[in-house]
């Protein structure tokens, strides 16, 4: 996941060396952007991420009769704490898969994009050629397993809405980094 995204994006970063350094500055900028946005929207959003609490505030949970009859609902008003009496919970979950699997996508796009433009892998240092090319094929290899992941997600998992809006979500991401900040 992201993980192997950032290793990517420093290894990249550090190959191909880019001689102007406003142009590191803003690519390091973007990756940041990123990061944040996958923060906040899957791990940590002061408390918990956006995608979790609109999980927590679209559902309800489902007790047996027997545990129903043992406490108030809202002592259940959690999905922790529903999930710990042996309830189930309902509510409207975003596909975080999606979500990363597209957000990562589009980053590594954008990334292999710019070394296009920047480098020239026609020139005569081999070494420097080995190592851009080399780093577009892992770019690609990772694209392809997260595509394959991807397939995977929307056959076996979550209803349809739930992964067009983490699908959505992450595409909205990059509209809005394209028209705000690649102009």
């Amino acid at each position: 996941g992201w993980t192997s995204v950032s290793v990517w994006f420093l290894i990249a970063a550090t190959i191909v060396g880019f001689t102007q350094q406003t142009h590191i500055i803003l690519r390091f900028a973007r990756y940041l952007r990123a990061t944040c946005f996958w923060i906040f929207t899957t791990q940590w959003f002061f408390g918990l991420s956006i995608l979790d609490r609109i999980y927590q505030s679209s559902g309800s949970c489902a007790l047996s009769p027997e545990f129903a009859a043992t406490g108030s609902p809202s002592i259940y008003a959690t999905v922790t704490s529903c999930k710990r009496a042996g309830g189930t919970w309902s509510g409207f979950d975003i596909s975080g898969h999606c979500l990363l699997l597209i957000h990562c996508s589009i980053l590594l796009a954008m990334e292999v994009r710019e070394s296009k433009k920047r480098t020239n892998v026609t020139g005569s240092d081999v070494k420097l050629n080995f190592l851009v090319l080399a780093a577009r094929y892992v770019a690609l290899a990772f694209q392809a397993l997260w595509w394959f992941m991807l397939l995977v997600t929307a056959v076996h998992f979550h209803h349809a809405p739930e992964k067009f809006v983490g699908a959505g979500l992450a595409i909205a991401f990059w509209i809005g980094e394209f028209i705000v900040f690649e102009q």
